[in-house]
């Protein structure tokens, strides 16, 4: 194997260099740094927007989840696991598992019959602004 001698390796660096050579391994030097971006002038300074309260969006993301998972299940004529999941989207603030759940109750699907129980959810849907419960109690 051939031994390098050191003027080789300092002459190649020069010549990289000259040439602008842009390797790591061959240029002499690091690169210029990158210049600072300016700093915002007082006028462009602003207060970012408020955020939404996340309370509010995942107690209704939650409600709808459950709705949407009643809604499945009854589709699958799973209707006692429908009447739980409408029960717990009416419990979330959500007047539309208030009104089908009312609806189970009314005509007994997948729980007993229950006129008064069925009323007393369709007026809790109406209240909460579900217009299936609000025209089943009339109002």
């Amino acid at each position: 194997m051939a031994r390098v001698r050191p003027f080789v390796i300092v002459l190649v660096a020069l010549a990289s260099a000259a040439t602008g050579c842009k390797r790591a391994e061959h240029a002499a030097a690091a690169p210029p740094p990158a210049p600072a971006a300016p700093a915002p002038a007082d006028d462009e300074a602003r207060e970012p927007d408020p955020e939404p309260d996340p309370a509010d969006e995942t107690d209704s993301e939650v409600a709808d989840a459950l709705f949407a998972k009643g809604v499945a299940a009854e589709r699958a004529h799973k209707l006692a696991d429908a009447a739980r999941w409408f029960e717990e989207a009416c419990g979330a603030g959500l007047g539309e598992g208030c009104g089908h759940l009312g609806e189970m109750y009314s005509d007994g699907r997948g729980v007993p019959a229950d006129d008064r129980r069925a009323h007393e959810l369709f007026e809790q849907g109406c209240a909460l602004g579900s217009e299936l419960a609000c025209d089943a109690v009339g109002h």
